[in-house]
């Protein structure tokens, strides 16, 4: 026997335009890149983000090796 019960689509009406959402998409990735180029265009503020860089990379490898460290432990 099948059965008969069959769930009913619910359509929600969406008051976003997707053509709208798409060009304020556009202007928000254009804006951001043009912000992007300004601000690596100083060699100062290049150094200063590739030190950020380095240090998060730093950062996230020491604890990653403590969380290492604490496994192993668990597992031993």
């Amino acid at each position: 026997m099948t059965n008969q019960i069959q769930k009913k689509q619910v359509h929600k009406k969406s008051n976003i335009n997707p053509v709208a959402a798409a060009v304020t998409g556009l202007i928000v990735g254009a804006g951001a890149a043009v912000a992007g180029a300004i601000v690596l265009n100083d060699k100062n503020n290049r150094q200063k983000i590739t030190t950020a860089v380095v240090d998060a990379n730093n950062h996230v490898q020491e604890t990653m090796d403590k969380a290492e460290k604490k496994v192993k432990k668990i597992l031993v």
